[in-house]
């Protein structure tokens, strides 16, 4: 069913998978990330260093150059990460404030600057409602500054909470996110350990905003999220439960990113610690939004794990994970967080469909897409309602191949056609391929078992049109799937006749 598989990580809009060779199991997880990252990109702050000295501010500290911080001598979009960090709320003489912006600029690639507009704060314990026009008031900020992050800082009691925002947001659901409720929580005298996380957080937050730089940021995040992943075997005495949560959950966030971008086990069986030693040793009681997405990203990086070491007791973990969220959440409260659960669960679902070939678990993810459709209307959210629906066609799709008779490729040809009409095939070129070759797939299954010249014609159509776009992005493997998918629907037209 590898053919089933290719189609349908083409119509999710994710690389066909290449099966891995093998799987460096726990006993390397003391190897490092990378040998040939570079320690040294770390912050140099030391534990002990006086916080007097450390805090006062220097001559840099003015605005960052706009525009020009961003681009080089020869004109190209420069790799740095411009952060922008406005006095944090609280901070009477700004000592904290330049205490981690001063941190911060010994740090490679970053390009740190103050600002002194002010936000206001969404709050101790925010939700959703209050953190979303937060978080769209600094993009507005970012784009007209030409910055990539800002670290909205406030000085507590106990210490300091940073809230990391950047210019691109997050792909939510995916390991190695950040989710919008996360705030990195530090002592006021932060040592070393929490200095590298600092820096890896920053990177790794700053990511989505920079996509044409990976290449030249990700050893600086491997070797700062090395340095971090110490905090798994010490974290200082002087955090408390509060704090301790915090560290654990970006830890994981930044192992996550390591995860996905290098694929090395290492990183994953990282993120998974670390997202469980947030669940076992942070505050009893977690606000709503926080124990979703801290169940969620757990549960999405057990499902990666139980995957990488075929563990199928680790994927029933996963699955508890989710299904934590969406019993415990009220749907009517935290609408967002549940249905960006039941999405989870679902995708959950189809993959391990996909992979043993099960009716009932494509149903199960079928059920849960739909779950999550009460949530994400095309009407309130036209984006994740286009996700969502994709992948119930997938599901619908693949239970299809499975069985025999026409009823659920029938359904998946109504859900997907539906996606395709809401796809714009000039503003929106690789999607709507996507889209045009997951309708294609599911009119072919189902010509081939009705023998219907319409249905046959469509899928030739959709096919042609997937692959001119395919050809213009230069999209080879793809174009070597659906070309493949064409020449059977081009003999199954011959064999029936014209």
């Amino acid at each position: 069913m590898s053919w089933l598989t290719n189609l349908i990580e083409l119509l999710l809009g994710k690389n066909p998978i290449k099966k891995r060779k093998t799987t460096e199991a726990e006993n390397g997880a003391s190897a490092t990330l990378n040998e040939a990252a570079e320690p040294n990109s770390a912050p140099k702050n030391k534990p002990n260093e006086d916080f007097a000295a450390s805090a006062r501010p220097s001559p840099g500290d003015a605005k960052p150059a706009p525009s020009s911080a961003t681009v080089d001598a020869a004109g190209l979009a420069s790799p740095a990460v411009v952060v922008l960090v406005p006095a944090f709320k609280n901070d009477r003489d700004a000592g904290f404030t330049n205490r981690v912006m001063e941190t911060l600029k010994t740090a490679q690639m970053l390009n740190v600057g103050s600002m002194e507009r002010e936000f206001k704060s969404p709050g101790d314990r925010p939700n959703a409602a209050k953190l979303v026009p937060f978080q769209v008031e600094v993009r507005a900020t970012l784009e007209e500054q030409s910055a990539d992050l800002l670290i909205y800082g406030e000085v507590l009691r106990n210490g300091l909470r940073m809230r990391l925002v950047s210019a691109a947001p997050p792909a939510e659901g995916r390991l190695g996110e950040f989710g919008i409720g996360d705030a990195l929580m530090v002592p006021h005298n932060f040592g070393s350990e929490l200095a590298n996380l600092m820096y890896a957080s920053v990177l790794t937050a700053a990511l989505p905003a920079k996509p044409n730089h990976h290449d030249a940021l990700v050893p600086h995040l491997v070797g700062a999220a090395e340095q971090s992943m110490k905090l798994l075997e010490s974290v200082p005495d002087s955090i408390d439960p509060e704090q301790t949560g915090a560290v654990f959950t970006c830890l994981g966030v930044v192992c996550g990113a390591v995860w996905r971008l290098q694929k090395t086990s290492r990183g994953l069986i990282a993120a998974v610690t670390a997202f469980e030693k947030a669940s076992k040793e942070g505050p009893g009681e977690l606000a709503p939004l926080a124990m979703a997405e801290l169940k969620t990203r757990l549960g999405i990086a057990l499902q990666e794990l139980s995957v990488a070491n075929s563990d199928a007791d680790m994927f029933e973990e996963a699955l508890d994970a989710f299904e934590t969220v969406t019993s415990a959440l009220d749907p009517n409260k935290y609408a967002r967080e549940w249905g960006l659960a039941y999405l989870c669960l679902g995708n959950a679902f189809l993959l391990r469909g996909k992979t043993e070939l099960s009716v009932d678990d494509c149903d199960r993810a079928s059920a849960a897409f739909d779950a999550a459709l009460k949530v994400f209307t095309k009407e309130k959210d036209k984006p994740r309602w286009l996700e969502v629906m994709t992948a119930k066609g997938a599901a619908l799709m693949t239970a299809g191949a499975i069985n025999t008779g026409t009823k659920e490729l029938e359904a998946a040809t109504e859900v997907l056609r539906e996606v395709l009409q809401e796809r714009d095939r000039v503003s929106q070129p690789l999607p709507w391929a996507q889209a045009s070759n997951g309708l294609g797939s599911a009119v072919f299954a189902l010509a081939k078992r009705t023998q219907n010249k319409a249905q046959l014609e469509e899928a030739i159509t959709c096919f042609d049109g997937a692959i001119s776009i395919y050809e213009s992005l230069n999209q080879t493997v793809a174009i070597g799937i659906v070309s493949k998918n064409q020449q059977r629907a081009y003999r199954l037209r011959e064999t029936i006749g014209g």
